[in-house]
């Protein structure tokens, strides 16, 4: 993971940052106050569209969101409990849209996603079919909680901050690193 300041700051300061993060700020108020995610047909557009989701059943995305739903006030499930239950359910392993309803439920929990995975190093062991995508997922949890404690990560966020200081404090440190990892 090698970029400079000057990159960090390009990618900060973009308007796809201020997009993505004005998108995931309005996805977790729609989170916060829907009395009902399953049939909450304006969160269910504003979060499959900011994940990208696809095309997909609508089976599928019924059972997504009343897990969603059911989850709400369990901060403690965790990603191993979300992956099983959906592979239980589509019998496929959603290892990515399983990171992002947990980050959700938790925002300190990292999200699973193609960028993050080749900004950590980990796409060629998560496409390895040998490796556990759970064991993928705990490598991407001590890789942030290692980036988290780093110097220079809490520079980067410092910046980060400062760019979106009227909102800095409803994002959590993880989603900053993941924004940041994922645009880079």
């Amino acid at each position: 993971m090698l970029f400079s300041l000057e990159d960090v700051n390009e990618v900060i300061r973009s308007k796809e940052m201020h997009a993505g993060v004005e998108k995931y700020l309005n996805v977790m108020q729609l989170y916060r106050s829907s009395e009902n995610l399953s049939n909450d047909s304006l969160f269910r557009k504003k979060y499959t569209g900011f994940y990208r989701m696809g095309k997909k059943a609508q089976l599928w995305y019924d059972t997504y969101f009343e897990y969603m739903d059911k989850l709400k006030q369990n901060k403690i499930i965790t990603f191993d409990e979300i992956f099983d239950y959906l592979f239980e359910m589509f019998n496929k392993k959603e290892s990515s849209f399983s990171s992002k309803l947990l980050h959700t439920v938790n925002n300190d929990m990292p999200i699973l996603d193609k960028n993050v995975l080749i900004n950590l190093g980990l796409y060629k062991k998560f496409l390895n079919k040998n490796y556990s995508k759970k064991e993928i997922y705990k490598e991407i949890q001590i890789k942030y909680n290692e980036l988290l404690q780093d110097s220079k990560i809490n520079i980067i966020l410092e910046i980060f901050d400062n760019e979106f200081s009227d909102v800095k404090d409803q994002i959590s440190k993880t989603k900053k690193l993941d924004f940041i990892l994922w645009k880079l």
